[in-house]
């Protein structure tokens, strides 16, 4: 029976050695995390989408000649706002003949007209430009003002443009 039990208790340390040998085991593992330097590898990996992203780079240098020519002739900007007690019609900005805004507005039908308000922004290459704003009703009633106006380079002004009562009756008021 001690032989029995000799071999019983040999069997349990042993038993005990294999359950200490997995938490050897799992130190291990803590090296496995020190080998990562594999996983940099697979960093490696995300590198050629990089590189993928080069040959966009490689285009890009076209875009780049784009904010150089920029640099050299920003841009000139005129803000435009239009108020009007008209209650239906359209309003338009020309400059130098392009079309730069189509507006149609409609405000109440009966009792006091309420005044309508339409801020835009325009942006356009410098030098002397013709503006031509034009507010019209539904009646055919037209009015129209002309403007020139120098632009430097980055230059911004600021017509604020006011029609009451009639079309016809367009009124021009550079603020900036």
């Amino acid at each position: 029976s001690n032989l029995f039990k000799g071999k019983e208790e040999v069997t349990p340390p042993e038993q005990e050695q294999q359950q200490t040998e997995p938490p050897a085991e799992e130190q291990q593992p803590p090296q496995e995390p020190v080998t990562p330097p594999p996983p940099p590898p697979k960093e490696t990996k995300p590198k050629p989408p990089a590189e993928t992203q080069k040959p966009a780079e490689e285009t890009k240098p076209a875009e780049e000649t784009k904010p150089v020519e920029e640099e050299k002739v920003p841009q000139a900007g005129l803000g435009v706002i239009f108020v009007t007690n008209v209650r239906t019609g359209a309003f338009r900005v020309k400059v130098d003949d392009e079309k730069l805004i189509d507006h149609s507005f409609a405000g109440k039908q009966s009792g006091k007209a309420e005044e309508q308000r339409l801020e835009r922004e325009l942006k356009f290459p410098p030098g002397e430009h013709k503006f031509k704003f034009v507010c019209e009703d539904n009646q055919g009633s037209k009015g129209v003002k002309e403007m020139a106006m120098v632009f430097k380079p980055g230059e911004h002004k600021v017509v604020k443009i006011v029609v009451k009562g009639a079309p016809g009756d367009i009124k021009l008021e550079l603020l900036e």
